[in-house]
């Protein structure tokens, strides 16, 4: 609609890695941008002063699996596990007490295996699935459950 303000939400996927995300972020800070880093368990392990860096400049979190696993290719309970893992690293690096950060699976179209992804669990409330692509019919945004949104100022 017409004067309606738009949003922007800028996700980078992969990191933290050494080089790339510190120039991402001060990028961001030159353009006071805010964005959702989804990171790699295996490299918040590897890097975290780098992902540390990402908390304290105010963005905000996203969990990407533990080490970029190929859902096409691996057992739902084998993938949610590689997720849980990642959540647990990402979880002990955090700086404040969050314990909710949503995660987007690399390499995996959600419309066909939405449900297991999207749904709060008994025992975690991860993983809660984002597409990063709002385009057509299988690459459509998720809204998070119980009508929960990215963290974005």
């Amino acid at each position: 609609m017409p004067g309606e303000q738009k949003t922007l939400y800028l996700t980078f996927d992969d990191g933290p890695i050494p080089g790339i995300t510190p120039w991402v972020l001060s990028l961001l800070k030159d353009y006071n941008a805010k964005a959702t880093f989804f990171c790699i368990g295996e490299n918040v392990k590897k890097y975290p002063e780098i992902f540390k860096a990402i908390l304290a400049e105010g963005h905000s979190i996203g969990n990407h699996t533990h080490n970029h696993l190929n859902g096409w290719k691996t057992s739902t309970d084998i993938y949610i596990e590689n997720v849980l893992r990642a959540g647990k690293i990402i979880q002990q690096n955090l700086l404040t007490g969050s314990s909710e950060h949503p995660s987007h699976p690399p390499k995996k179209n959600q419309e066909s295996t939405a449900s297991p992804y999207t749904q709060p669990t008994t025992h975690n409330r991860q993983p809660t699935t984002h597409n990063r692509q709002p385009t057509t019919e299988n690459r459509k945004l998720f809204r998070p459950p119980l009508g929960r949104s990215l963290p974005v100022k």
